[in-house]
């Protein structure tokens, strides 16, 4: 949890043995008995590309609860509250899914390399969706992070926490959004993006007069951004592909702890 507090995971997932299902939030019926979140498109489309490309998507275990394409939402399949995902959704908007991959519970150790074998392209797979959609920096005239700042698409929560930095990131399927720059929850900049069915994601640079921001700490209003592309060759853009690549790396940090536990 600390390390996630520190580091903007864009995408993650664990790894589970006990059934074959790919399992996604909301873990806890919320509202009624609605378990659908704001990215519920986002998590079908990046539980699927997992799937997909699994060499054993076609088995099952006995008695084993899945829904149709063996993707199910936690609490369709049973009710926790504190899981992590939820967890990580709601307190950072990163996107993770719990893979079950073993009908065993506890696979002997000399099956791990089987299970890697089994899982490797579609580890690999997963990893790439996190450059889907948008990436950027969110900055003030002088070219500073902005402090206290998220980015909202269309009217989906949770959020986003821009990083100290300025950096953001959001996974999303190809369409038209409205992204939303708040400050201390107030708007203070919006602009419709359009996203493509591309593996490159779509990358800003988003400058905001300190004249539009600063009013809102005393609750006044006031509007004046800019919008300009960022080239994708810019120190901050190499950076921001660095800071996405330690965080892929996580999925693989996963399995690799698993496995050293299992051993």
């Amino acid at each position: 949890m600390s390390w996630l507090a520190n580091v903007s995971f864009v995408l993650s997932a664990s790894l589970h043995g006990g059934a074959f299902v790919i399992n996604t939030p909301l873990d806890r019926y919320y509202v009624k008995n609605i378990s659908i979140s704001d990215d519920d498109d986002i998590y079908q489309m990046v539980a699927h590309s997992y799937i997909n490309r699994n060499k054993r998507k076609n088995e099952s275990c006995l008695n084993e609860h899945i829904n149709t394409g063996f993707v199910t939402r936690g609490a369709d399949w049973y009710e926790i509250v504190g899981g992590m995902q939820d967890y990580s959704y709601f307190n950072y908007g990163t996107i993770e899914i719990g893979m079950e991959i073993s009908c065993c519970k506890y696979p002997e150790s000399n099956l791990l390399a089987g299970y890697w074998d089994y899982n490797r392209d579609a580890m690999i797979e997963y990893l790439l969706q996190a450059q889907r959609g948008v990436k950027g920096l969110i900055l003030n005239e002088n070219f500073e992070p902005i402090p206290w700042t998220q980015v909202m698409i269309d009217n989906r929560k949770p959020v986003v926490e821009v990083t100290s930095l300025g950096e953001f990131w959001r996974i999303l399927l190809p369409g038209t959004y409205t992204l939303k720059v708040l400050y201390r929850g107030f708007q203070i900049h919006s602009r419709e993006i359009t996203i493509q069915n591309s593996l490159s994601p779509l990358n800003l640079t988003i400058i905001i007069s300190s004249s539009t921001y600063l009013p809102y700490m005393n609750m006044t209003t006031a509007a004046s951004t800019t919008v300009r592309s960022n080239s994708m060759n810019s120190p901050s853009s190499i950076f921001m592909n660095l800071k996405i690549l330690s965080s892929l790396i996580v999925l693989f940090i996963h399995f690799i702890l698993i496995k050293d536990n299992q051993i």
